[in-house]
């Protein structure tokens, strides 16, 4: 037996999408999500362990207005023909490369695609999947927010 992820009870935990996400819930916050299977128990971890999960986070360099304009102007293209080979407005082109914009993960990818340079990189996070919480259980959603 282990604890709900949303509210903290403990009980038999089955894994459910909840608004997108994985979780271990119990029973009644099952109905708030999709049900995908019974929680293994391997993934159950008891009051004194803890377990470190590898993950991946991709993340755009800090550099990445500099990169952009310096491809672009290897290319010898001006802003607005990048913007039109892109698809893209002139002024998004402009934004990203003066830093007043970060572009997000897929525009980041289109742009690096093109102008042949990486501006998108994964980095490994090592999360502390077994915390405590206030009650002494694991960590909960309510925990997170009351932080």
């Amino acid at each position: 037996m282990s604890n709900c992820e949303l509210c903290g009870r403990n009980g038999e935990l089955v894994l459910a999408f909840v608004e997108g996400a994985k979780f271990n819930v119990c029973g009644s916050c099952s109905k708030y999500g999709k049900v995908v299977q019974k929680a293994k128990s391997e993934f159950v971890l008891n009051k004194h362990e803890s377990k470190f999960v590898d993950e991946f986070s991709e993340n755009i360099v800090s550099d990445y207005n500099l990169l952009i304009k310096s491809a672009r102007e290897k290319m010898n293209l001006s802003q607005k023909e990048l913007a039109l080979k892109l698809n893209e407005r002139e002024s998004v082109i402009s934004s990203c490369e003066s830093g007043a914009m970060k572009p997000g993960i897929e525009l980041a990818r289109k742009i690096g695609k093109f102008l042949n340079i990486r501006l998108v990189i994964k980095e490994k996070i090592a999360e502390f999947a077994k915390k405590k919480s206030s009650l002494g259980g694991t960590l909960t959603i309510g925990d997170i927010i009351k932080k």
